[in-house]
């Protein structure tokens, strides 16, 4: 399993919910994910001609972001298991049959820019004084 300390949101629960996942199907590797919105590929256009087109799905005007079909997930970077033989045999953490561990979002911050930096500390802060 690797964690990567990037993304520190991650739970106790998260890691167990992902060794439960692995163990009860047949897969090479369980990778989390969150869903995404602001960057579902309906977004992404491709300029072809001087004009924008759709880059892989065509977006219906008015369709709102809730309604995107079909819905999409992005790797969230914080939790990566792979079962032994896949990565000595095949040199891969992902292998053939990956299992998604869908994660919410408050917990699926990774912290790649002083941007990330600063929403975790709000988070983290927010936390903290629930402790409290």
């Amino acid at each position: 399993m690797l964690l990567q300390p990037t993304d520190p949101l991650r739970e106790s629960q998260d890691i167990y919910a992902a060794l439960e996942l692995a163990s009860d199907s047949k897969c090479d590797s369980v990778i989390s994910v969150s869903q995404v919105f602001d960057t579902h590929p309906i977004l992404m256009k491709r300029i072809e001609n001087d004009t924008l087109q759709p880059f892989c799905i065509e977006e219906i005007e008015g369709t709102r972001r809730q309604d995107y079909d079909p819905p999409a997930y992005m790797r969230n970077g914080a939790i990566y298991l792979t079962k032994r033989d896949v990565l000595m045999e095949h040199g891969s953490i992902w292998g053939d049959v990956i299992r998604p561990y869908i994660m919410p979002a408050e917990r699926s911050v990774g912290v790649d820019s002083e941007l990330d930096f600063r929403l975790l500390e709000i988070l983290m802060a927010e936390k903290i004084s629930e402790m409290d």
